[in-house]
């Protein structure tokens, strides 16, 4: 992290203060990742609940044996991706995991739900980079691959953002989908769900998306929402059972249920 910063700082100091901002560089570098740091221990801290970590078992989350596809599902914000997944999981009566892979995680890494949870949120938006790639952060985004491979080992199911396509990349039974739909759809649907603003609707939107994308290319090195990276990648303005409906067929012709 402090290289990193070093490096851009050395570049762009001198611009402003000539031939001494090089030798501010490495102090003000210093000083940046010490910042970013703590910021990221006292998020840690302070959501890190050691009580409710020992309450937590194995025994909460069912993983019987299945065989069958994992399905992945990616979207954008305000497309109702989540609400579609959990149709699709309904309709093939397999498993959809969502919040449960955080649970999931927070058993095997020790870190709290609430942490892993917002690693990818839009809150983070200041030196994004540099929170991905802090030691914390780093720590949780291994912890929901395991859960992500944990889960998939066990067999068919849905699994609903964390990148998972990208997870199970080496995986051969696996079907990536992404949903995507116009904006004014998903800010209709934002306002509908969580009773922002249109002008809220369209600023989440943006906040969301960048730090979705942010979280993915740190995660795989590749860009979020390439249509080459899926094998189904559809508007969810169609309706969200006519969605649903859409990666049913996909599977069942597939012949593997």
């Amino acid at each position: 992290m402090r290289d990193a910063l070093l490096i851009v700082l050395s570049l762009l100091i001198p611009v402003a203060l000539g031939v001494t901002g090089i030798f501010w560089a490495a102090p003000i570098a210093d000083i940046l990742a010490i910042l970013v740091t703590a910021t990221v221990m006292v998020h840690v801290w302070k959501e890190l609940s050691h009580e409710s970590r020992k309450k937590e078992s194995v025994a909460e989350i069912q993983l019987s044996r299945r065989g069958g596809v994992i399905i992945t599902i990616a979207g954008e914000h305000g497309s109702a991706g989540k609400q579609i997944g959990q149709l699709v999981a309904k309709k093939l009566n397999v498993p959809c995991y969502y919040k449960e892979l955080v649970a999931i995680a927070a058993q095997g890494s020790g870190l709290a739900r609430e942490f892993i949870s917002g690693i990818n949120s839009d809150e983070n938006v200041v030196m994004r980079e540099l929170y991905l790639s802090s030691d914390p952060v780093e720590r949780a985004i291994s912890a929901q691959g395991k859960a992500i491979r944990q889960i998939a080992d066990a067999g068919a199911c849905v699994i609903i953002g964390r990148s998972a396509d990208y997870m199970l990349r080496n995986y051969q039974n696996v079907v990536r989908v992404f949903i995507y739909a116009p904006k004014d759809y998903r800010a209709n649907k934002i306002m509908e769900m969580y009773g922002d603003s249109l002008g809220a609707a369209r600023k989440s939107i943006v906040r969301s998306d960048n730090a979705r994308a942010s979280y993915y290319k740190s995660v795989s090195g590749q860009e979020w929402g390439d249509p080459h990276g899926y094998e189904l990648c559809i508007d969810a303005s169609i309706g969200e059972d006519a969605a649903a409906n859409l990666i049913c067929d996909y599977i069942n012709r597939m012949g593997t249920y």
